[in-house]
């Protein structure tokens, strides 16, 4: 099973998005798994389950490096988002406008990750509505530091 496998990715975009939508605290580890496999095999059909977790935190983020929160190895529903790629970009778009801040930072970063045109449209376009000065001055230094 690999994630070139469209029989593999058909089976478990019918079966994943029920069960990565249903809340992690009782099953932690199985529902991590799941959201990998939503991010490795790109199933665009589990965006809207995991737009409900995308600030989750697993582990723990202080404990991180910073390598690896800014790959969001914490945040595995952002980080399945960010490989999901395109299909992603309305979810992040709205967490950027709606969500608090850890959120809004997770879909930034999720956007910078995907970076097509598209994700830094989405990005410019919220850069001043973003209510947290240290966050715009981020999004900002990493769409200039983008060609």
């Amino acid at each position: 099973m690999s994630p070139g496998n469209t029989d593999a990715r058909a089976y478990l975009a019918i079966r994943l998005p029920a069960v990565i939508v249903v809340e992690p605290k009782d099953h932690p580890r199985s529902w991590v798994n799941e959201v990998r496999l939503a991010g490795a095999f790109r199933v665009a059909e589990a965006v809207p389950a995991l737009a409900k977790w995308v600030g989750l935190v697993v582990g723990s983020p202080a404990g991180s490096t910073l390598t690896e929160r800014v790959r969001l190895d914490p945040f595995p529903a952002g980080k399945a988002l960010a490989q999901i790629g395109e299909p992603a970009l309305s979810v992040l778009a709205e967490t950027l406008a709606k969500g608090d801040a850890r959120e809004r930072w997770v879909a930034y970063r999720a956007l910078i990750l995907i970076g097509s045109t598209s994700a830094r449209a989405a990005l410019r376009d919220h850069l001043d509505r973003e209510p947290d000065s240290n966050l715009r001055l981020e999004m900002k230094k990493a769409l200039e530091a983008i060609p």
